[in-house]
């Protein structure tokens, strides 16, 4: 497990957490894997699936394969963050939570 922070910017008007490269590729996401983005009680969850045919929303990482990107720009999921968010990362998971 390791824990990262990182700041919430905007893109026209609403919150963006922007995350790319190393945090990601030593976590177990790649590109173009398929994840999902969670609300929990302290924050959210980004989960890599194996399969993009469920009912939950999903999405696709972006970016190449030396350089993935994940970017959520959503005031709906990232308006209850302040500027930074503290990031604990796992194989195959993120929880994103308040500094």
């Amino acid at each position: 497990m390791k824990i990262y922070t990182r700041n919430i910017g905007l893109n026209r008007g609403k919150p963006r957490l922007w995350l790319e490269g190393a945090i990601l590729l030593t976590n177990g996401f790649n590109h173009e894997d398929i994840f999902t983005i969670n609300e929990i009680e302290d924050g959210l969850l980004i989960t890599k699936v194996d399969n993009s045919f469920f009912d939950e929303p999903h999405r696709k990482i972006a970016g190449n394969s030396a350089r993935p990107i994940i970017d959520i720009n959503s005031g709906a999921l990232l308006s209850r963050f302040n500027c930074k968010v503290r990031i604990i990362a796992n194989k195959g998971e993120l929880i994103v939570m308040e500094v």
